[in-house]
């Protein structure tokens, strides 16, 4: 079977409860694609029923041209990779392996050939005869990865496989997940909810909440451009303030209601003379400025984090904003210290009043 995903109109209903209402996602042959979303929000029920383990109420799922809908999940050629690691605790490394080989009746060698290949392409070759008790959790994360591998599936599906990990082998779990992938282009479908571990690992991403698609898109694409307030604030950070839209000899602006003007070049038609809008501005998306300007803020907390320092503060109206700038060693920014701000145009999103839809025109490529 080719190794595209196309799902059409899915539902999925728990009695009377909609945990599915109506989802139509492409997934290409070859990609890296992230299911992305808090807990709850339907990420796992949908990597559940591509995989077969959850009924389908409603809706197609094909890979390639093959409707898999009633296909049987032992026959639908996939690897599975879980949270809990799911190897065999009685079972060597090499054991755990060649488990899903010998079910298939493989001959000898073609067990080996494949066994020798998956160990070495997960960097756990020198550990075959270990058991798993004498294994970390990245290293049995990884031989739960090889032994998915091994079958030489058509998809590979992996529910929230780094989450039992600490920080720093979690970073290097998703390194070696990229790096394995990128080798063997095997389509590969990742569910998680944490969105650093979504951008560092994805082709593209699809951001899901009650069961609903917020946006599809390239990591840089669902950071820079967000669809709706949800993804703004869901991939990374964003500060959300009103304005009102005023035309002026055909030019738009922003007017924040302290009397600051924005020129923005890239809105929509529907940002007419008139509507209220809110501008989404990333952290970092402030220019400090030493002289009072647009905004004044006071300083209620700093976080220094190497590259970068984090500076949570009021407005004047009382607004709660996050400031990002690179650290500097003479910096004198204290708790109580008023800052002063300006933003980039070029740089921050405008949506709906209500935060439902973008009004920025910028074209963006592949997204659903």
């Amino acid at each position: 079977m080719n190794g595209g995903i196309r799902i059409s109109h899915a539902k999925k209903c728990y009695g009377q409860n909609v945990i599915i209402p109506d989802l139509s996602l492409e997934i290409k042959e070859g990609e890296f694609f992230t299911l992305l979303g808090p807990s709850g929000c339907g990420k796992t029920t949908l990597l559940r029923m591509i995989a077969g383990f959850n009924s389908i109420e409603d809706g197609d799922f094909y890979f390639g041209d093959t409707r898999i809908n009633n296909l049987d999940p032992a026959k639908r050629n996939i690897g599975m990779v879980f949270q809990n690691y799911a190897i065999f605790p009685n079972m060597s490394v090499k054991q755990n392996v060649v488990f899903g080989l010998k079910n298939r009746k493989l001959p000898k060698d073609e067990i080996e050939r494949r066994c020798e290949k998956f160990l070495k392409i997960m960097k756990i070759e020198e550990m075959k005869d270990r058991m798993p008790d004498r294994l970390s959790g990245g290293q049995q994360q990884r031989v739960a990865l090889a032994r998915a591998l091994a079958i030489e599936p058509d998809v590979l599906l992996m529910d929230e496989p780094l989450s039992n990990l600490d920080a720093k082998l979690r970073i290097e779990m998703r390194e070696a997940i990229k790096e394995m992938q990128n080798e063997l282009g095997i389509t590969t479908v990742y569910v998680t909810h944490d969105q650093e571990e979504a951008m560092a690992i994805s082709d593209r991403i699809a951001v899901m909440n009650l069961g609903v698609i917020q946006q599809v898109g390239t990591p840089k694409e669902l950071y820079l451009r967000p669809r709706n307030q949800f993804v703004a604030n869901f991939v990374g950070t964003s500060n959300f303030l009103y304005a009102t839209v005023r035309v002026k000899e055909g030019r738009k602006y922003l007017v924040f209601d302290n009397g600051y003007e924005l020129e923005m070049k890239n809105l929509s038609e529907e940002a007419a003379d008139g509507l209220r809008v809110m501008a989404a501005v990333r952290p970092e998306e402030f220019i400090l400025h030493k002289e009072p300007t647009a905004f004044r803020a006071t300083v209620h907390q700093s976080s220094f984090l190497g590259l970068n320092t984090h500076y949570f503060a009021h407005l004047e109206d009382g607004t709660d904003i996050q400031v990002v700038r690179e650290s500097e060693f003479n910096d004198k920014t204290a708790i109580g210290s008023v800052i002063y701000l300006t933003m980039n145009p070029d740089k921050i999103n405008i949506l709906s009043e209500d935060g439902s839809h973008t009004l920025i025109v910028e074209e963006t490529s592949d997204n659903a």
